[in-house]
């Protein structure tokens, strides 16, 4: 069952990048051979000219990038340290690994498994091929997550302080306010109860990005992750112990909402929405190398999406929430089945950035 100890301690972003990687070429093997090799007088600055030469022809929107973080991988630094030293020279095995992991980043292997982790929501998740690779666009759900947890701690917090003052003018205390000689107003200066807190349940969690960034961020709530995989549950209960939230979690392996073993306030979920035809015109580092269970949503891409929103109302509490991430192009047809599901309640859409649909939003009354 879970534990909530209070706040967890902050976890510092890395500020190097690490590639747990192993080399899969070996120099000594005969059979290793590049089209691509970096001269052996090279230095940082060189290399990542090659190499922005190189990925010049690979679809990406980010080669320079790419290359930066491969090599602050390979030389455990960050980016700034290659442009504050790029005549550093890089000895025979820094050469060997840049030129293999840049040549995988041109067969189109996302550099998020390359080096094995991604910074999403200001920490720094580990990433594996068993799950998919956290997207900025989805930290807007972290975000909205973040604020229904706040209006439900508030609204916590006023009947808490309703129960006091009941409480205290039922009592002979000398200043009218009971025994504690304080007015029940005075707990809004106080940080809100965790034993109090926010009950929230994550679906098909993945790596834990929006489970363990929403924990980290508050320390009112405590969460339920589930995956029908358990490898990526193994990735995600690594994450949590990294980001030293896992006094407030618990991983749940199973279908959708079906693990669950009480009803939440607050339901997340980036469930796969892609249509299953839509896979092969995705980008290739996404569709030959991210789980396709992570991926593929049915037919018409919201088939996972039906099937949770016909369980949600069995595992909300009154006046809870739900939110999901969503296709572009599917914010209307979420909508209509959201109403339909939960009538009465208040069901929009909200954009992100881009101007483009991204969540859908259920307040329950």
């Amino acid at each position: 069952m879970m534990q909530v100890n209070g706040r967890p301690a902050v976890s510092q972003r890395r500020d190097r990048y690490t590639s747990p990687t192993p080399l899969v070429n070996d120099p000594n093997n005969p059979s290793f051979s590049f089209a691509w090799r970096l001269d052996p007088s090279t230095n940082v600055g060189r290399a990542m000219a090659a190499a922005n030469q190189r990925l010049r022809s690979l679809p990406s929107e980010t080669p320079r990038l790419d290359v930066e973080i491969l090599l602050a991988s390979v030389l455990n630094t960050d980016r700034v340290g290659l442009y504050a030293h790029p005549e550093r020279p890089l000895n025979a095995v820094e050469r060997t690994r840049f030129e293999e992991l840049i040549e995988r980043r041109r067969r189109h292997e996302p550099v998020a498994y390359l080096i094995g982790s991604r910074s999403f929501f200001g920490l720094d998740f580990l990433i594996t091929p068993q799950v998919l690779v956290p997207r900025p666009e989805t930290e807007l759900l972290v975000e909205q997550a973040i604020l229904a947890i706040e209006s439900l701690t508030s609204r916590m917090a006023m009947a808490s302080v309703g129960e006091s003052w009941g409480t205290a003018n039922r009592s002979s205390g000398p200043n009218g306010y009971g025994p504690s000689r304080y007015p029940p107003y005075a707990q809004f200066f106080r940080p809100p109860s965790v034993d109090a807190g926010v009950l929230m349940a994550d679906i098909g969690t993945g790596s834990g990005a929006i489970a363990i960034s929403v924990a980290h961020n508050h320390p009112n709530v405590m969460i339920y992750a589930t995956d029908i995989s358990g490898e990526a549950l193994a990735v995600a209960q690594k994450n949590a112990l990294r980001m030293q939230v896992t006094e407030r979690m618990q991983f749940l392996h199973g279908s959708l909402l079906s693990p669950l073993p009480q009803p939440v306030d607050i339901i997340t979920a980036n469930l796969p929405y892609v249509p299953s035809a839509a896979i092969p015109e995705l980008p290739p580092d996404i569709a030959q190398y991210e789980p396709r269970l992570a991926l593929d949503g049915g037919p018409n891409g919201t088939l996972l999406i039906e099937q949770l929103l016909s369980q949600a109302p069995s595992y909300l509490r009154p006046n809870g929430m739900l939110l999901l991430e969503i296709g572009s192009d599917q914010g209307f047809l979420v909508a209509e089945m959201a109403r339909r599901t939960f009538p009465g309640a208040e069901v929009s859409i909200i954009q992100d950035f881009a101007g483009l649909d991204r969540l859908l939003r259920v307040q329950c009354n």
